[in-house]
């Protein structure tokens, strides 16, 4: 990841990765082109990359302008993923580079002190049209985690509530549009096995 971020001259680079559910492995990210990245947060929104932990690499002057918010308990580097990204370019391959096992996952989940997730303290103010649809996606995200907070995070995020429908009818805009991709790819399977030959 180094080699791809000095290849690019960028000081974020990130890999695709794989998340393995008992024991089955898929890719974690659908991103298919290695490059530098046009917009990170359009191709965040639509799964094509995630600067997770792990699967991406940062310049070390980043991450000590942009320290994690250790006052969170839930996505406590997201305020600094976002202002990295906002700043800077970044490379992306789609050479598998880690698993992320959800067999053994732990700290995603939803926290008991709510104030302590990053998606109680988000700011729309000021973002690019692509961050805002990528915190629109988040809120969404906090609306399934806490119903208990619906109200709560509605009327917090009331001027923004735009974003958290854009969001929502963007991506099941694209789960119609891939879904004919997905029984293309199902039938070539398929047709490649057993019977094929």
């Amino acid at each position: 990841m180094v080699e791809l971020a000095e290849k690019y001259n960028v000081k974020v680079a990130a890999g695709r990765f794989l998340i393995e559910i008992k024991k089955k492995r898929f890719p974690g990210v659908n991103g298919k082109r290695e490059g530098v990245l046009e917009d990170n947060f359009k191709e965040w929104f639509f799964n094509r990359v995630i600067p997770r932990a792990g699967a991406a690499v940062f310049h070390a002057e980043l991450l000590k302008n942009h320290l994690f918010d250790e006052t969170l308990s839930r996505y406590e580097d997201a305020k600094s993923l976002f202002e990295i990204l906002r700043e800077n370019r970044m490379a992306y391959t789609p050479i598998d580079v880690m698993t992320y096992s959800l067999d053994n996952l732990g700290l995603s989940g939803k926290v008991a002190d709510f104030s302590k997730d990053f998606i109680f303290s988000m700011n729309f103010d000021g973002k690019s049209y692509w961050e805002k649809m990528l915190l629109g996606d988040m809120l969404n995200q906090g609306l399934k985690l806490y119903p208990e907070y619906k109200q709560f995070l509605l009327n917090k995020y009331g001027n923004d509530l735009m974003w958290s429908n854009k969001a929502k009818r963007c991506n099941f805009m694209n789960r119609i549009i891939f879904i004919p991709r997905k029984l293309i790819m199902k039938l070539k399977f398929y047709l490649s096995g057993p019977l094929a030959g």
